[in-house]
């Protein structure tokens, strides 16, 4: 940071520039060609290599076409590959790349870095200059001078010629050719967490170092506003595990696993610190998070980050949390060069302009008409720009891009001596034809951010959008990030409800190709969080489809495919809902089991334990070991798994018993039972309601269950023993516990991947059916070995358990609930069936009604869902 002197004379230096902005740029073109006439690039457009020392600026547009990233792209690749030297686009030696987000193209682009003398002297006067502001507004203190700053330095890639690749803000402190020591010892981080390589772990430490020096810290600084938001959810999620590590001197090892970041970090907390633990934990546990800033960092005297641009979404949630700290926007700097500054760091996002800085680059201006975008070929310079047009900037550097468009759409608001100040408006279209705009976009998501908040169904962090042409039909995605995202999504009519109003948000191209058939339906991609960090490894959780369209996006799949999958998944799930109770009864030897039905359990869940791994295993090939597919052996990991598994235990083991007294048919009627126990647990322990249509299905399913059980041949009104009817309770009421128990595991860490979820579960199920073979079976087991009586209908009737529940899962993903309730009627029916040939039932009209009242019942509880 510059000294108050050196901070006045960058100051007064950037005052002369901008008050011979005209001179300046064209001292700037010159500079540039006679450095770079002889690069590859320039020689194919300039005659001789150079315009002469008497050519002006006009000849050089005149022979220097405009150009994009995607004109450079093959070539910066071949660069960086080593197989074409950087003399194709500059003289001065080649550093580095930079790259960018990549989240408008889904790509990130490479920006080649030349080490550039003229370069660097224009850049030092642009930091100097924003130093100086900022001093201006918060001279620096000797005692209170950290600053909680959310850097993410360490993601440097190797390109295969030998260069290295990362983003602009880590060049700071990877540049080996300058000292990085005044800027970390500026972070209230250690460097280990600064240059570390994982963000979620560095984002953790960057807020544990901050929480620990809370009376140090000065300013709390983020590259975006987006990646700010990100570190306080962290913060609202993990803050008591936070506050643990500080009581207790020591960083959690199952969250940090860098070895190097965590002794950093305990080093930097210096012991047990209860008091400030307590402290936190007062602020924390009210659950009251607007202001939560300044409570936690009362010196904080400034918070910094860009806020303009697609970032202003997240302005009002920053203040919210902020709340009497100012935020200051930053200065527009891009990868390509220094843009602007900002001279008021106070003004609100949008009316934060930026003047222009005449030694960064030279500028063109190419008017933007936004009712005939690209009409205009010919631009102007800085002193032909006039106050309210629209203009795309374009930028020749010192760094080797000539003409180039930058893709930013900016409004000249009013000039800094003879600079022009400009505020952005939005990105540029690619071409004429382009089917949403950033504004479409940002318009869509705060749309969607309503419906979230209407639902409780979470909160947007960051999106993107592009254009999937290499699909079977071109279609737009949107890439979704949110946090406390849940299993809702599953309900079709959310999803159409989601995709119908981000539709309507898009611009009249998107909206006659949609309407011609020329595109194909909306996929609107819920991403892993943290997945924007970096978008070559996106990896995406949920994909949310309208039904009602003509291809499934995800496969490239068509309507004619899709019709046959769903086909599929749901005879797949009739099929073995109704074989299940036959199985049971058709595995029986005289009325008897000839086998230990605790092995065949064990069996059981051993089987799903082993599909769970091998999902887990597919899943850390193609996306990697992360924080949500981990599997950790921590007590807090696995602690809350035995009473689900132990329930599911005992239920698994009463559906055997049960059959002592009903027949198959009646075991698939009273098993509906458990929509009423779940529903009642739901409202108790979840605390859910329940609409008035789902009460009525309860009273109609209980008196279908009755009608299907009376028996008009007998002395006794109902078929089903008193027994059979108490052991189907049972079993409905632990079926209901467990499942409740289990979703409230899953909500407290909803993007936890549920195959880890499920592992744990699978495992602690077999350790419980372990007990209970030595507790019931060990002589059978011992003396006649674990697999004694068993058939090949005993194999099918455990393959049957294991693959329901992922029959479930695919009937979710690839139909709907309304097939879930279709398949199981028609399995009651089927069950029945079967039953008349295989062991004689006797179908009765009592209980044709009886099924047909429960099918019903369970279709209107499906549908009697209340809105909210």
């Amino acid at each position: 940071m510059a000294t108050m002197g050196e901070g006045d004379d960058a100051l007064s230096r950037f005052e002369e520039a901008t008050r011979n902005a005209q001179r300046l740029q064209l001292d700037t073109l010159r500079a540039i060609l006679d450095r770079n006439a002889a690069a590859g690039y320039l020689q194919r457009h300039l005659p001789g290599g150079s315009l002469g020392a008497d050519a002006d600026a006009s000849s050089f547009r005149c022979l220097v076409p405009l150009s994009s990233y995607h004109d450079y792209a093959d070539l910066i690749h071949r660069i960086a590959d080593g197989s074409e030297s950087p003399s194709a686009l500059s003289l001065d030696p080649l550093l580095c790349f930079f790259y960018s987000s990549g989240t408008s193209t889904m790509s990130p682009k490479m920006i080649p870095y030349f080490e550039s003398n003229l370069a660097k002297a224009s850049s030092n006067l642009s930091h100097q200059t924003s130093s100086a502001l900022l001093q201006r507004l918060f001279p620096p203190r000797k005692s209170i001078n950290k600053v909680l700053w959310f850097l993410y330095a360490g993601k440097v890639i190797e390109t295969n010629g030998g260069f290295r690749a990362m983003p602009a803000s880590a060049f700071p402190f990877q540049n080996k050719r300058s000292s990085t020591t005044p800027l970390l010892s500026m972070c209230v981080s250690p460097p280990a967490v600064v240059l570390g390589s994982d963000s979620y772990q560095q984002m953790y430490c960057h807020l544990l170092c901050g929480l620990r020096c809370s009376g140090s810290i000065d300013a709390i600084r983020a590259p975006y506003a987006s990646g700010l938001i990100r570190a306080i959810h962290l913060l609202e999620s993990k803050w008591e595990q936070l506050c643990n590590d500080i009581e207790f001197g020591f960083v959690c090892p199952e969250l940090i696993s860098d070895s190097s970041m965590r002794e950093a970090v305990e080093e930097l907390l210096g012991g047990p610190r209860p008091e400030i633990a307590k402290a936190i934990r007062g602020f924390c546990g009210k659950g009251q998070w607007q202001g939560i800033l300044r409570e936690l960092w009362p010196e904080a005297r400034y918070i910094a980050c860009v806020t303009t641009g697609s970032m202003e979404q997240y302005y009002p949630k920053l203040s919210y949390y902020a709340g009497d700290i100012p935020i200051l926007c930053g200065d527009y700097f891009s990868s390509e060069c220094s843009v602007g500054i900002n001279m008021d760091r106070l003004s609100p996002p949008e009316s934060t302009s930026f003047v222009i800085i005449p030694s960064a680059a030279y500028f063109e201006f190419l008017p933007f008409r936004p009712e005939s975008p690209l009409v205009a070929n010919e631009t102007v310079d800085i002193s032909g720009v006039e106050i309210g047009e629209l203009y795309e900037i374009v930028v020749t550097t010192y760094r080797g891009l000539y003409r180039y468009r930058l893709g930013d759409i900016v409004k000249v608001v009013g000039f800094h001596n003879s600079s022009p100040k400009v505020k952005f408006v939005t990105r540029a279209p690619k071409n004429s034809s382009e089917i949403f705009t950033e504004r479409d976009l940002m318009l869509a998501m705060e749309n969607f951010q309503l419906m979230l908040n209407e639902n409780e169904m979470g909160e947007v962090v960051e999106y993107a959008g592009y254009l999937d042409s290499d699909s079977k039909q071109e279609h737009l995605v949107v890439f979704v990030e949110i946090i406390k995202s849940c299993k809702e999504w599953i309900d079709s009519d959310c999803v159409e409800r989601c995709c119908q109003l981000i539709e309507g948000c898009l611009g009249s191209v998107y909206k006659v190709r949609r309407a011609s058939g020329s595109l194909g339906c909306l996929e609107v991609a819920i991403v892993r969080p943290g997945s924007f960090e970096d978008p070559s490894r996106i990896v995406v959780v949920l994909c949310l489809v309208p039904r009602n369209t003509m291809a499934i996006l995800d496969g490239n799949l068509s309507g004619k495919s899709s019709w046959r999958l769903k086909s599929v998944v749901t005879v797949a799930l009739t099929l073995l809902t109704s074989s299940q109770a036959i199985l049971i009864v058709w595995s029986k030897r005289a009325g008897k089991y000839e086998y230990s039905v605790t092995t065949a359990n064990f069996s059981v869940e051993a089987l799903k334990c082993a599909l769970s791994l091998a999902a887990l295993s597919r899943i850390w090939k193609t996306q990697g070991v992360t924080e949500d597919n981990r599997l950790t052996t921590s007590f807090d990991e696995v602690k809350v798994y035995p009473i689900p598994a132990a329930l599911y235990l005992v239920k698994n083991l009463l559906q055997y018993y049960i059959f002592a007294y009903v027949d198959a048919p009646a075991y698939q009627i009273l098993k509906n039972l458990n929509i009423i126990s779940t529903g009642v647990l739901y409202r108790i322990i979840l605390k859910k309601k329940l609409s008035e249509v789902q009460w009525a299905a309860f009273i109609l399913l209980c008196a279908g269950c009755t009608t299907a059980q009376l028996n008009p041949s007998s002395d006794h009104v109902l078929q089903t023993p008193f027994q059979g009817w108490i052991m189907a309770i049972i079993m409905a009421l632990l079926s209901g516990f467990a499942g409740v128990y289990t979703e409230a595991i899953i909500k407290k860490r909803p993007s936890r991947n549920i195959n880890v979820q499920n592992f744990w579960l699978y495992v602690f199920g077999m350790l419980f059916n372990i007990f209970a073979i030595f507790t019931q079976d060990f002589d059978a087991v011992m003396n006649k070995g674990f697999f004694h009586g068993y058939s090949f209908i005993t194999v099918c009737m455990i393959l049957n358990h294991a693959l329901s529940g992922i029959a479930v899962s695919m009937v979710m993903k690839y139909a709907d609930n309304i097939v879930k309730v279709y398949s199981t009627s028609v399995a009651m029916l089927l069950t029945a069936i079967v039953s008349v040939f295989l062991f004689g039932f006797h179908l009765s009209l009592a209980f044709f009604l009886g099924s047909t009242v429960v099918s019903v019942a369970v279709y209107l509880h499906s549908i009697g869902k209340p809105q909210r």
